[in-house]
């Protein structure tokens, strides 16, 4: 069942834990991901980042998505599936045809007023169509952009922009940087918490943490406890299921059948999804 994924982060704050939104680009990582939330009875959300859709073609990958949670075990499960790192508006009308259920709108790397700007207008064509709408504020560094960030306090999120930007945008749930990194870039060694809990009292929405996936366990409950309901997950999806074929070619190097091969793959991806929603505390939740 897709839903608005306000309605489902909404539901996370109130009762204390967080969702994952987790990557898909292909049918086995989206088998792994809505089988592990069927298994451990958790709400989803499933990301889909513009450079999927590019790869994988936005009608293919949606029908999958939408084939797999329509299937009878997963009908229960409460799902959204949001556009991941959306930069080009244009196509955020396709992508709510296609049906999409929330769009993240990435302008964290424009000037605020451009940021403010693009949000509002994604957030009002959401809204016109009654899905969700996710901004960001800060800066997320990735690998590669070690020169960009050489001082942590020019890239986190400033307070009072915070608060403003949720005013101005209407956002539903804001991505905020805190000294968090994407994939392997090394993130600063210790997250600003006190400002988290501080922007998350001033804005009073549910907040998103981007680059979670090497976080320890108590990093994520802290980040919890500070208002955040949702962490995007993409790189531990990715090392999980190459990782996996690696180790399954390793042991069987004559396989040439690619449905044994994925099928590992997809399987370990599954465990290292299904230990998230655990660690979460989405697991049950459904």
């Amino acid at each position: 069942m897709f839903l608005p994924a306000k309605k489902l982060l909404l539901d996370a704050r109130k009762r204390g834990y967080a969702l994952g939104a987790f990557n898909t680009g292909n049918l086995e990582i989206t088998q792994a991901i809505i089988n592990a939330a069927v298994a451990k009875k958790s709400p989803l959300i499933i990301n889909v980042s513009e450079s999927a859709i590019e790869y994988a073609s936005l009608g293919a990958i949606t029908s999958i998505i939408k084939s797999l949670g329509a299937e009878e075990a997963a009908k229960k499960i409460p799902m959204a599936i949001q556009v991941d790192h959306g930069k080009k508006i244009e196509r955020f009308p396709d992508y709510i045809k296609a049906g999409f259920t929330a769009l993240m709108m990435d302008a964290s790397r424009f000037s605020y007023e451009e940021n403010v700007s693009l949000t509002a207008k994604t957030v009002k064509l959401a809204h016109k169509y009654k899905i969700s709408a996710q901004g960001e504020l800060g800066a997320v560094p990735y690998k590669g952009e070690e020169e960009k960030f050489n001082a942590w306090e020019k890239a986190m999120t400033d307070l009072e922009q915070a608060k403003e930007f949720v005013r101005k945008t209407g956002v539903d749930y804001l991505a905020v940087a805190i000294g968090n990194a994407h994939g392997f870039y090394k993130e600063r060694a210790e997250l600003d918490f006190d400002r988290l809990e501080k922007i998350s009292k001033l804005v009073k929405i549910p907040l998103v943490l981007h680059g979670a996936s090497d976080f320890p366990d108590t990093r994520i409950k802290d980040a919890i406890a500070r208002g955040v309901a949702l962490f995007h997950i993409d790189t531990e999806i990715r090392v999980a299921f190459s990782s996996a074929i690696k180790e399954y070619l390793g042991k069987n190097p004559a396989e040439y059948d690619p449905r044994k091969i994925l099928a590992f793959a997809r399987e370990r991806t599954q465990k290292a999804v299904e230990k998230k929603m655990e660690v979460f505390g989405s697991a049950g939740m459904a």
